[in-house]
């Protein structure tokens, strides 16, 4: 490297050296700043949701295992968004709260934390002082909540492998709780997944309790007007002194009627049940009676692919629910049968009046007592079920300890040090570069060149001597003798003159 190529470096290096100096300087003040920022850790925990077992799609407290339909991938997601939402509530986080008592004072571990603790609270009061106008803090347990509710949420979990990794499809669905420390961060979570399952257990027993009380008070007016119904029946022939005769007529006619309303009600039922059971049809063809996955393993510098082709859920459900449709189908198609065996059409005997007011009576009478039965089934049915505990929610395993804060991003804090310092390194170098100097034309005059050659030949720099006072105070003129170095080493005299500092 020549003698020449140095001193531009070096005059490079002496132009432009603030720039990755300060730069270098801001990187390591940001970095080490990010160290008094307080920390954030997350810890996650899962959640099995029993998708038959749910009960929160009705008030009564009933589950979806008698509900029509197919548990596939869209309720799957649906559960798991309406669970997550329930992980955030206030409900939830007050439990956290009280459980872990983080709302009381928390103790200082020194100078470090009580400043980053100081800190904290005054960037939490500026950010309020410019989003809102003022600075309050809530009171402790108020506080306590809302961070609780801030630092908790829940994710329904996809898969990790193969052509649908990533895309949320089963029903395990993942709780993340934070913290200032590892400690507290598993602690949130865990207690926020005990939370989670016991506010759905206490929203079942509230639910059923309340179903069954509502059912008990249908069963008990539905009894109390069957029996006016059948007491009215009762009166009505004591009254009209009814023989028995006539009451057989009655009691035929409404047989028949009986046997004609259930008749048109199976055929509607039938008609709905073999429509149904021809979207099963379309479904089930056009599923894939298989689900093929794929998963490539990387152990250094190989690869190990891993096909799994294992039978689909989806398929198996549509199937299931086929053969149960099919089954119900057949049930009604029996009925039908034996409803069409029975006689129908009316009596050849002509009612008296008498005869027509009780066959409305009994036409009530017996209204009334289908409906107290259909009501008595339920509240039995009711009470069988309020007498279980739920469990459309389970816990899976525990929270980890988590081993690394996910805050402050201090790879983050060091980059964009970096990029401020070098930003204000440049700005200084900016000041300090010279300023250029015009010509008359505006255009910028190059520098005179520097001889970079040995010293013996005679330098071009004029050497200027000036006899007496470069500026007189009276404002004449005066001679100034300059002498410069001439091509052939021998020196030249040049006149100049200068003018006083007031003329």
């Amino acid at each position: 490297m020549s003698r020449k190529q140095v001193k531009a470096m070096w005059g490079l290096v002496r132009a432009y050296w603030r720039i990755p100096v300060i730069a270098l300087l801001g990187g390591l003040i940001a970095f080490g700043g990010s160290f008094i920022a307080a920390e954030k850790y997350s810890s996650t925990t899962r959640v099995l949701i029993r998708g038959r077992e749910a009960t929160f799609l009705t008030t009564s407290g009933t589950d979806l295992s008698q509900a029509p339909g197919v548990i596939d991938a869209s309720l799957a997601k649906s559960l798991a968004e309406t669970q997550s939402g329930v992980v955030t509530s206030r409900e939830v986080a007050t439990i956290v709260v009280d459980e872990l008592d983080l709302d009381q004072p928390k103790k200082s571990d020194g100078f470090l934390s009580s400043m980053v603790s100081g800190l904290g609270r005054g960037y939490k009061c500026a950010k309020s002082l410019v989003s809102h106008g003022f600075c309050k803090e809530p009171k402790p347990r108020e506080g306590a909540i809302q961070a609780v509710q801030a630092g908790v949420s829940a994710n329904q979990l996809g898969s990790t492998d193969g052509e649908a990794s990533g895309q949320p499809a089963g029903f395990v669905m993942e709780v993340v709780g934070t913290g200032e420390n590892p400690e507290e961060a598993r602690a949130v979570a865990n207690a926020t997944a005990d939370a989670l399952v016991a506010v759905s257990e206490k929203r079942f027993t509230s639910e059923s309790a309340r179903n069954v009380d509502n059912l008990a008070e249908q069963a008990k007016k539905a009894a109390a007007e069957s029996t006016a119904a059948n007491q009215a029946v009762t009166e009505f022939r004591l009254e009209n002194n009814m023989s028995s005769a006539e009451r057989q007529e009655v009691a035929e006619l409404t047989a028949v009627s009986e046997s004609e309303t259930n008749t048109e009600d199976v055929a509607v039922k039938l008609a709905g049940a073999r429509s149904e059971l021809a979207q099963l049809e379309q479904s089930v063809q056009s599923a894939s009676q298989r689900q093929s996955s794929s998963q490539v393993i990387e152990t250094g510098r190989s690869q190990n692919r891993i096909d799994d082709d294992s039978p689909n859920p989806v398929y198996n459900d549509l199937v299931a629910a086929r053969e149960q449709l099919k089954g119900r189908i057949a049930d009604l198609e029996a009925q039908s049968a034996a409803l069409a065996d029975l006689p129908n059409g009316a009596t050849d005997a002509e009612l008296s009046r008498d005869q027509t007011e009780l066959l409305t009576l009994q036409t009530a009478a017996d209204l009334s007592a289908d409906n107290q039965a259909e009501v008595e089934k339920e509240y039995r049915a009711a009470l069988l079920g309020g007498t279980r505990a739920s469990s459309e929610l389970t816990r899976i395993g525990t929270a980890s300890l988590p081993t690394y804060p996910d805050e402050p991003k201090r790879i983050l804090y060091l980059a964009l040090g970096l990029l401020f310092g070098a930003l204000a390194g440049a700005y200084l170098t900016w000041r300090r570069l010279p300023t250029p100097v015009l010509d008359e034309l505006g255009e910028v005059v190059d520098p005179p060149a520097v001889d970079e050659s040995d010293g013996d030949q005679p330098s071009e720099t004029a050497e200027v001597v000036v006899n007496g006072a470069a500026a007189a105070p009276n404002g004449k003129r005066h001679k100034v003798d300059a002498l410069s170095g001439g091509g052939n080493g021998k020196r030249h005299k040049v006149d100049a003159s200068t003018r006083g500092g007031n003329g």
